[in-house]
């Protein structure tokens, strides 16, 4: 009989960093290595990755990584992970290998650094005997062509972890699915399904047809026919930029790929031989002026797509400039959390002037599983229990919703947090609590943050409150202000009124820091890093006291000779 814990490091209540790992009789295996992408929610702060420590604590048992769905939320962590556990195995299947090895080639491009990956790609349907596990990868249909799930076998059952997925029968050979396959071979002892949440709770019906978009791209190329027609798109979304390109082909539209990691996995589906479009013309960017009818597809991945994309508007683009007959496509859904971003950039759109402006309707869906697409694999599966996993919590309600129509026992479907391990031990739920105390690695433009730091709280002290920037010259023997001032940023507006409160303040610290220096200075006991605490204190109560506002206070000493 087997022991089986499964423990989750993100991607539980959020929508991204997912992370998870898998404990089979003692042999771990890592599922998804993701990153978090805060838009505006901590100052400075790049990305966010899960705490690793547990994964380094136990490296000796770590059988391999595994990643079915080649998105950068999905493997952005491997950056980190790797420096401190070099060379563990990663399996895949051969286009997501291609995409992962693209993006970090080109991330590290004319620089010093490398990141030498041990991936390894497996086939799918056929058993591999990994540690303790027989491991199979099977075909799953997603937005990236070829994105795969795995089966665990143990001998208490199998268990099945699948990313996002769709139910479909049209989408195209590079978006198939096993599911009934994988039916036939475990679907009568599958222990637990561990499943991305996707639209539950959002889309009650299937997700295809909704889901498709080359119709909406071929209206909008009639419409325009003799104009430019600029499409942006996030580069996870290859299906949709797939059918833009299928639209392209068939009107005889050129078509230029602004985007380095789509251009390149898009090349590699063509050499493969995955992928043929009969009548394509792909352009480069400097065959634009000679293109006046040319659609222009505008990609990144989430972390650089805002930017990339402002800079466009903005004309600080060194490759794409916008013309007034332009027509702008902007051809994403809504993600949670970046609502205001996506509201930013359309509204300076339309201040850009150009001629037509476009935003995909919320009636096409991206390839995630919408209710019936998760009752149609609960169907299929037919798993004694059940966790989603990579969404809210009011995602994880939405499911249980949906798994008690399908006459799952609630009690079988567990709702986590980051943190909390369940254990099956002979095929029975044993516990479910918390586990770990996970503290998420915040990582700025030079290095790791430690989330609990002073620093971390100082941001989120600079967000919410604003800064004072208190500037002090002092006598280097009487410790007697020569020179005060300060500085107030984003804490309150300088009307008239506050100036009058910030020059009475001004008296009133000059003369309450004279007065504690000379009693320091008279026991001998005047230190400059408490007289700066002391300068903190002061300042902030005040401001409290006068403004209701507590904002960060930065102290400046300079001494005199």
């Amino acid at each position: 009989m087997s022991k089986i814990d499964f423990l989750g490091f993100g991607g539980l209540d959020e929508k991204q960093n997912p992370c998870y790992s898998l404990t089979i009789d003692g042999d771990i295996y890592i599922l998804n290595c993701g990153v978090s992408l805060p838009t505006s929610t901590s100052l400075g702060i790049k990305k966010i990755i899960p705490d690793y420590s547990w994964i380094v604590n136990n490296k000796n048992a770590i059988k391999g990584i595994f990643i079915g769905n080649a998105t950068y939320i999905n493997f952005g962590g491997l950056q980190y992970l790797y420096k401190l556990l070099p060379n563990i195995p990663i399996y895949t299947n051969d286009i997501s290998a291609s995409i992962i090895i693209t993006y970090f080639r080109n991330l590290f491009y004319n620089t010093n650094t490398t990141l030498n990956l041990n991936i390894r790609t497996l086939e799918t349907l056929k058993p591999n005997q990994i540690g303790k596990a027989s491991v199979t990868m099977f075909k799953v249909s997603s937005y990236t062509p070829h994105s795969t799930g795995f089966v665990f076998n143990t001998k208490d059952g199998a268990i099945i972890y699948i990313d996002d997925f769709v139910l479909n029968s049209s989408i195209g050979d590079l978006f198939p699915n096993d599911y009934l396959k994988i039916s036939q071979l475990f679907g009568t002892r599958c222990l637990a399904l561990i499943v991305g949440s996707g639209l539950v709770g959002e889309s009650t019906g299937f997700t295809y047809p909704n889901a498709h978009v080359i119709k909406y791209f071929v209206g909008i190329l009639q419409e325009h026919i003799d104009t430019r027609v600029l499409v942006s798109c996030y580069d996870f979304e290859i299906y949709r930029m797939l059918s833009l390109v299928s639209a392209c082909a068939s009107m005889g539209r050129p078509i230029c790929i602004y985007g380095k990691n789509f251009f390149y996995t898009f090349k590699h589906l063509q050499e493969t031989k995955k992928l043929f479009i009969k009548n394509l013309k792909i352009i480069n960017d400097s065959q634009l002026e000679q293109n006046p009818n040319a659609v222009v597809l505008i990609v990144d991945s989430l972390e650089k797509y805002f930017v990339k994309l402002q800079k466009v508007i903005n004309g600080e683009d060194p490759k794409i400039q916008l013309l007034p007959s332009d027509n702008f496509v902007y051809a994403n859904n809504t993600l949670f959390g970046y609502e205001k971003a996506e509201a930013n950039l359309i509204d300076n759109l339309y201040r850009s002037n150009i001629n037509q402006i476009y935003k995909l309707p919320k009636t096409i869906l991206p390839l995630k599983a919408s209710n019936e697409d998760h009752k149609f694999l609960i169907n299929c599966f037919k798993p004694k229990y059940i966790i989603p996993v990579n969404g809210l919590h009011m995602s994880f309600e939405a499911y249980k919703k949906c798994a008690w129509s399908m006459g799952i026992n609630k009690n079988s479907i567990l709702v986590l947090d980051n943190g909390d391990k369940v254990t099956f031990e002979n095929a029975q739920l044993l516990s479910a609590k918390k586990f770990v105390k996970l503290t998420p690695q915040f990582i700025n433009f030079q290095g790791s943050l430690d989330g609990e730091t002073s620093s971390m709280f100082e941001r989120d002290q600079m967000k919410e409150t604003g800064v004072v920037l208190a500037n002090l010259l002092l006598s280097n023997k009487t410790k007697e202000i020569i020179k005060f001032n300060f500085d107030v940023v984003g804490v309150l507006n300088i009307t008239d009124a506050n100036k009058q409160i910030l020059s009475q303040l001004n008296e009133e610290f000059v003369k309450s820091l004279n007065e504690y220096a000379k009693a320091q200075l008279a026991a001998k006991t005047f230190d400059v890093k408490e007289y700066k605490l002391f300068v903190r204190k002061i300042v902030g109560k005040q401001f409290d006291k006068k403004f209701s506002k507590k904002p960060l206070v930065i102290t400046t000493i300079i001494f005199s000779k």
